[in-house]
């Protein structure tokens, strides 16, 4: 389970102003659901999964997955503990140009640890059969299309079967196509491993497709 309560990010800004950029009073996501984040731009989804990865520190309240609290564990627990148990989409993909596809995909099992290469390369390969991948297991990066990058990238996330997938606008500039294909291969892999998946939108095709959702709060200033 995950478990959010109470959870607010503030910025300082340069007038001398407090500034929410994101707020969740409550939110919890059981094992094998899939909720959908949804907001216009700038209203804090990126903010928040970022909260919920550990990779930046709430101003206040509880972030608590699988009975772990994260404001309990140090910088580089939260590294070790992202890396084993998160499979996170990122908005810019942030595949590395100077690896090869199935590189891309096996360096997230050795940053969580693993060291069998035989069996990450095993998995690797699988995986890229069954986002249509296989013959580009060599390629770079810059060599796809945008539709084949998010492919990889839903490959990178979930080679460790993590119990928590996050994907920030995982379908932006996709076409319809792409868009489907992109949501069935998530839900697909989410079903299988029995995994968490937030997703962030402001699609509303997107939208249509799930039965859970929570709103994210605009921006807000916050007086002395």
């Amino acid at each position: 389970m995950l478990e959010i309560k109470n959870l607010i990010k503030q910025v300082n800004t340069p007038s001398g102003e407090s500034l929410t950029i994101a707020k969740v009073e409550e939110l919890n996501v059981a094992s094998g659901e899939q909720m959908l984040l949804v907001g216009p731009s700038g209203s804090g989804k990126t903010t928040l999964l970022h909260m919920i990865a550990g990779l930046i520190v709430p101003t206040g309240g509880m972030i608590q997955c699988d009975g772990v609290v994260l404001s309990d564990l140090s910088l580089k627990e939260r590294d070790q503990w992202r890396a084993k148990n998160v499979g996170y989409i990122f908005q810019k993909l942030n595949l590395l140009n100077g690896l090869t596809i199935s590189e891309n995909i096996g360096i997230a099992a050795h940053f969580a640890g693993r060291n069998d290469k035989t069996q990450i390369r095993k998995e690797t390969l699988a995986l890229l059969d069954l986002v249509g991948l296989a013959d580009k297991a060599n390629s770079r990066p810059n060599r796809l299309s945008i539709g084949e990058q998010q492919r990889v990238a839903v490959a990178r996330a979930v080679i460790n079967k993590p119990k928590l997938i996050l994907a920030d606008e995982p379908t932006a500039s996709l076409d319809q196509a792409n868009v489907f294909i992109i949501l069935e291969l998530l839900k697909k892999l989410c079903h299988e491993n029995n995994s968490k998946l937030l997703l962030s939108t402001h699609d509303q095709m997107v939208m249509s497709q799930f039965k859970l959702c929570y709103q994210v709060r605009t921006q807000e200033k916050v007086t002395a």
